[in-house]
């Protein structure tokens, strides 16, 4: 592969994994030795950009499938974001919480009545 085709490629591929986390690639952007640690993705968004860049892999530098796959997982490890699984967004914990009695008493379990 000859250097301008390497270097088109990666600007693409960079180009295309900053769009997937909202933001615009410019190569003053990856100029900081640990640019990477600046934006997070879902391990979702992370295969989906994997088999983006496997495609591309095979069909812009014309290797086998089994090679592209290998080569964008090393692009993912060397270069991609930090994976943070999303957080479920659960309902407020009530158990905790101690609840009035009647009459605006608040109650408490240790007292005897």
């Amino acid at each position: 592969m000859s250097r301008k085709t390497e270097e088109t490629f990666i600007t693409t591929a960079l180009t295309e994994m900053f769009k997937r986390v909202g933001r615009k690639y410019s190569p003053e952007a990856t100029s900081q030795p640990e640019w990477f640690y600046e934006s997070t993705w879902t391990s979702q968004q992370e295969s989906e950009f994997r088999k983006w860049l496997t495609k591309l892999i095979i069909f812009k530098l014309r290797h086998p499938a089994y090679r592209a796959d290998r080569e964008a997982g090393w692009f993912v490890f060397d270069f991609g974001w930090q994976v943070v699984e999303q957080r479920i967004a659960r309902a407020p914990a009530t158990a905790g919480k101690r609840k009035n009695r009647p009459g605006g008493v608040p109650h408490n379990p240790e007292r005897k009545e």
